[in-house]
């Protein structure tokens, strides 16, 4: 539910993160492959431990990497960022945000049980310093907008749920309109993109 949730945030030009450790990581998979089909920006910290299922939930474990790559079937990309430290956490944290928003993917931070209950001192710059990546909005029309239509950077803007445009999303294979367009060409072209 929180994956649902994070996905709907984000569409309305939220910046959404959910917070899970290995078996939670293991529900949200099939939401996961929504969000990298949908395009849609979201950070997901992932407190790995040992498993499977509920597992050792108080001892250290990466167990959750192959997943992270392969949980959710089929062909698509995202990043996945792993934090050694609470001060690298701080940092990728912003770092994922600032991806997610770069690429439009789920942006997945793995850290692991011993980096989730380690203290130390953080240095937290101020937030003027802290570059923080915008929502690449569309500046089309609604008339003219296309939701998948791929930039020069290859990834398409954006536009804020309740701001006038309409537009159709899918877990399917979609064309530029956000459609289903079942060929291979379209999938690879996907593919290609997204990776």
């Amino acid at each position: 539910a929180s994956m649902a949730a994070i996905i709907c945030g984000s569409c309305t030009g939220t910046k959404s993160i959910t917070v899970t450790t290995g078996p939670g990581f293991s529900l949200m998979m099939e939401n996961i492959g929504l969000a990298a089909m949908m395009e849609t920006p979201v950070v997901v910290v992932d407190v790995q431990r040992a498993g499977p299922s509920t597992g050792l939930p108080t001892m250290v474990g990466q167990a959750d990497m192959m997943q992270a790559r392969w949980g959710s079937h089929g062909d698509y990309g995202v990043i996945a960022l792993s934090p050694r430290s609470p001060q690298e956490a701080f940092d990728l944290t912003i770092d994922a945000f600032n991806l997610a928003e770069l690429y439009r993917v789920p942006v997945l931070m793995m850290m692991d049980e011993c980096v989730g209950h380690m203290t130390e001192k953080v240095v937290i710059p101020p937030a003027e310093q802290i570059q923080v990546v915008p929502r690449q909005l569309t500046k089309q029309s609604p008339a003219r907008y296309l939701p998948y239509r791929a930039g020069a950077n290859l990834v398409p803007e954006m536009v804020r749920a309740g701001d006038g445009y309409r537009f159709h999303s899918t877990g399917l294979t979609h064309d530029e309109r956000g459609y289903p367009s079942m060929t291979v060409e379209t999938q690879e072209t996907l593919v290609r993109r997204l990776v």
